[in-house]
């Protein structure tokens, strides 16, 4: 008799909750389509970080937005019971229609002023 081992995998419903948080005064109600739908957030999360998560809560940061020179995204925060992932950069792939993490290249920063320093003037002595 031979044996052998198999791995299958059964389906099961996971919950998620979504917090729309507004970052500098934008909310994340602003578009519509698959990109409204935080189930392909929640989907991503579960396949991707944590198959075996329980009550996950999804925190949106303000709206889809670019930030110059990265491609467009969402800044997002997994949390799921004592695990919070940070926040994380989700960019929408159109030809998979799904959601992907976007590790971004800094952004443009504030240059920092140069300021001049006082060149002590060096006096003279007077001869007497």
């Amino acid at each position: 008799m031979e044996e052998g081992k198999i791995v299958v995998l059964v389906p099961e419903e996971k919950t998620f909750k979504v917090n729309r948080l507004k970052f500098r005064g934008f909310k994340d109600t602003e578009f519509k389509g698959p990109l409204s739908d935080c189930s392909y957030l929640a989907l991503w999360y579960y396949n991707n970080k944590n198959i075996h998560a329980k009550n996950l809560i999804i925190n949106i940061h303000g709206n889809y937005h670019i930030t110059y020179p990265n491609p467009a995204h969402l800044t997002v925060e997994f949390i799921d019971g004592q695990n919070n992932t940070g926040k994380l950069h989700m960019s929408w792939n159109d030809l998979t229609q799904s959601f992907y993490e976007q590790t971004l290249s800094f952004g443009r920063k504030k240059k920092k002023s140069k300021t001049k320093k006082n060149k002590k003037k060096l006096k003279s002595k007077s001869k007497k």
